[in-house]
């Protein structure tokens, strides 16, 4: 228990054993009380409202702390509390975008949970926690508390979808969270979130994202590895992730996090807000007094905003090889069974011209005839196999196959197709430039070199 928390239990047990209390005092602190359990949404009534049972639990519980934070603030010894409340309402205006970058969700967490006063670092909800015996606060509603106290923003990436859940992975640390977005976020493979995660305790297993998540736009995650390393967290160092954590949690000042959330906004969506440029470097964040408008990448920040999520290809989208040959489905589908690995290469080779033809059309926008090529060479064909209006509605069709189900695979494939014991053996490279490096889901990248353009190792299926 830290020295605010102290000082509050000794003017609270001083309360509760003073000998002789006003009537009017005790009507009116019964009135007030009441008056705020009634004005506070119950865990069942937002249950019944569509929320998920262990999230309606942590907003009752968050608004169970603002009572608490308005009461107790009027004491003394969380005067300070009080005062950097009303300045920072002023300051921020936490309505969300577009009066104001910062949510309500995130002012309301940051200002209860991680807006730490004195030398021990209390914040409000460690205050609330400490003190919820002397408060005959429920065990089970203290549990809850306490996991909102010890919880903080971090970065993520996703790694994967599957069906309503999301699955994150956090920059440095690598440790893995299957998430719930309940404000519907279904983000893309690749994109870097900032959000504050809880875990759920009803059995299911999974985080919810307790806040409206922030999206990085225009900074790869390297940069931000990068960043963190000046700040003296370096992956895989001794005691690095403590530091991650007390960084993340309080930054280098009260106001660090949300400073850089107001600085670095770009533009928003009903169910997420895209942020660009890092904390240390003004020139990058778009309302810094010292931005720079040659420093943003523009073009990435274009293709990490299109509308476009992975589609259902697969559980949780795992294999490179196993994206081609979704996309090769409807060939394997009319294939012979006892198909040679020869013919079968031969109809996978105009699969990975179609798809590398869409891709290269994506990396760079001075290839915008990749396709168009593509048709010219089967019109000087001189004996095609079908048709030549066939054969070109035959290449409309894969087109429209790449660019409908797989528009976020940008990566380019090189198939090879061996004769096995069993059948035909496939063998997939895959490539892409280094700046849609963002796009290749996270699980991959420790078997791919990026330069120019790369080649991971070979897939065999």
């Amino acid at each position: 228990m830290g020295k605010i928390a102290k000082a509050l239990k000794k003017i609270i047990q001083s309360s509760i054993h003073q000998p002789v209390v006003k009537l009017s005092d005790f009507r009116a602190a019964k009135e007030k009380a009441e008056c705020n359990i009634a004005s506070m949404r119950s865990a069942e009534s937002l249950v019944k409202e569509g929320y998920e049972a262990s999230h309606a639990l942590y907003i009752n519980a968050q608004h169970l702390t603002t009572v608490f934070a308005e009461e107790i603030s009027v004491l003394p010894p969380l005067h300070c509390w009080h005062n950097f409340m009303t300045e920072n309402e002023d300051l921020y205006s936490p309505t969300g975008p577009p009066m104001s970058p910062l949510t309500s969700s995130y002012f309301t967490f940051w200002t209860l949970f991680d807006a730490s006063f004195g030398g021990d670092r209390e914040t409000i909800g460690s205050i609330f926690s400490s003190l919820s015996g002397d408060l005959k606060l429920d065990p089970f509603q203290s549990d809850i508390i306490k996991n909102l106290s010890q919880s903080r923003m971090g970065i993520y990436e996703i790694a994967y979808k599957a069906n309503s859940l999301i699955e994150l992975k956090e920059l440095l640390t690598e440790k893995t969270f299957t998430t719930l977005f309940p404000g519907g976020y279904k983000g893309k493979i690749g994109d870097l979130v900032f959000t504050r995660l809880v875990p759920t305790f009803d059995g299911k297993n999974h985080y919810i994202s307790i806040t409206t998540p922030y999206v990085f736009v225009g900074n790869p995650w390297r940069e931000w590895q990068m960043f963190f390393e000046r700040n003296g967290i370096k992956k895989n160092t001794v005691g690095f992730e403590p530091k991650l954590h007390k960084f993340l949690k309080y930054g280098k000042n009260r106001r660090y996090w949300s400073e850089f959330i107001f600085e670095a906004y770009f533009n928003h969506k009903e169910d997420r807000i895209f942020l660009t440029g890092i904390p240390d470097r003004p020139e990058t964040l778009p309302h810094s007094e010292k931005f720079d408008t040659s420093k943003i990448d523009y073009s990435l920040i274009e293709s990490q905003l299109q509308e476009t999520p992975l589609r259902e290809v697969g559980a949780q989208e795992v294999k490179a090889s196993e994206i081609f040959l979704k996309f090769a489905e409807p060939m394997f589908e009319i294939a012979p069974p006892n198909v040679t690995a020869k013919d079968l290469a031969k109809h996978l080779k105009l699969l990975e011209i179609i798809w590398n033809a869409v891709a290269m059309e994506e990396w760079d926008s001075g290839k915008k005839d990749c396709v168009k090529m593509i048709y010219e060479q089967l019109a000087k064909a001189p004996n095609p196999e079908f048709g030549q209006a066939e054969t070109v509605a035959l290449v409309d069709m894969w087109v429209k196959r790449k660019k409908e189900l797989f528009p976020d695979a940008k990566w380019a494939f090189q198939i090879e197709v061996l004769d096995g014991k069993g059948g035909p053996i496939i063998r997939a490279h895959t490539r892409i430039p280094d700046h849609l490096r963002h796009t290749v889901p996270l699980h991959w990248r420790n078997n791919m070199q990026f330069k120019n353009s790369a080649e991971s190792p070979r897939e065999e299926l």
